[in-house]
C-alpha cells in the first residue's frame, strides 16, 4: 500500500556549543533514515533477514524513492512502498525487469550520492575523481588484494566486478548487472577450455 506524499522535511543545522542537544531529524518514509554525522538521508531495506544499505541522498524524498525501487525489484509488485508503485513503471519494466535481487540492489547504490559511506557509490573503490583504486579485502587467500587505480570510477568498479566473478563466478555481488560480463566470461571460458585441450 502507497504512503501519501508528505512535504520535504526541513533538516536544522546543528547548534553551536552551548545552545544545547543536537537533534536528528526522523523520517516518515518508510526504510529511510537521517545519518546523524553526515545528516545524509540514507536508504535501506531488509531482505530475508539481512538488512541492504542502498545508499546515501540529498533529499528524504530520493531516499524513499531509492528504497521503493529496491522494495519492487526485490519483493515485486506488491511490496510496501512510500510512493504510488505506478510511479516507477518505467523503472520496473525496463531496466529492474529479470534483475536478480543482488542486481537490483547494486542498480539502487548506483543512483545514490554515496555508498558504503565511503567516497566512491561503487563496491570495492575508494578514491578520488581520477584516481580511484580498485581494492578487494580477501582474494584468492590474499588480504586486501589492489587491482589498480583507474582515471574512471566505472572502470574501477569494472575491475571490481570482473575479480569478483573470476573468485565467486555468479554467486558474485557485483555493481553492474552480471549480463554486462557475459561476453567476456563466455569467451574466457573458451580460453580456459582450448588452454586446456
Amino acid at each position: 500500500m502507497a504512503r501519501k506524499e508528505t512535504p520535504p522535511r526541513r533538516v536544522s543545522p546543528q547548534p553551536a556549543a552551548g545552545e544545547g542537544p543536537f537533534h536528528v531529524p526522523k523520517s516518515t518514509f518508510k526504510g529511510v533514515s537521517c545519518h546523524k554525522q553526515t545528516l545524509r538521508w540514507e536508504a535501506s531495506l531488509w531482505l530475508n533477514g539481512r538488512q541492504f544499505y542502498l545508499g546515501g541522498f540529498k533529499t528524504e524524498e530520493e531516499a524513499a524513492h531509492a528504497y521503493d525501487l529496491a522494495a519492487l525489484g526485490c519483493k515485486g509488485p506488491k511490496a510496501e512502498t512510500n510512493f504510488p508503485a505506478a510511479t516507477y513503471t518505467a523503472e520496473t519494466s525496463t531496466e529492474l525487469k529479470d534483475l536478480s535481487q543482488d542486481e537490483v540492489i547494486s542498480w539502487v547504490r548506483r543512483r545514490s550520492n554515496a555508498f558504503a559511506r565511503g567516497k566512491s557509490k561503487f563496491r570495492g573503490v575508494s578514491g578520488r575523481v581520477g584516481r580511484w583504486e580498485t581494492r578487494i579485502g580477501s582474494f584468492s587467500g590474499l588480504k586486501n588484494v589492489s587491482f589498480g587505480v583507474h582515471d574512471e570510477e566505472e572502470r574501477a568498479a569494472q575491475m571490481y566486478d570482473r575479480a569478483m566473478i573470476l573468485e565467486k563466478g555468479r554467486a558474485a555481488k557485483t555493481n553492474f548487472p552480471m549480463a554486462h560480463y557475459d561476453k567476456e566470461v563466455a569467451a574466457y571460458q573458451r580460453h580456459c577450455a582450448e588452454s586446456s585441450g
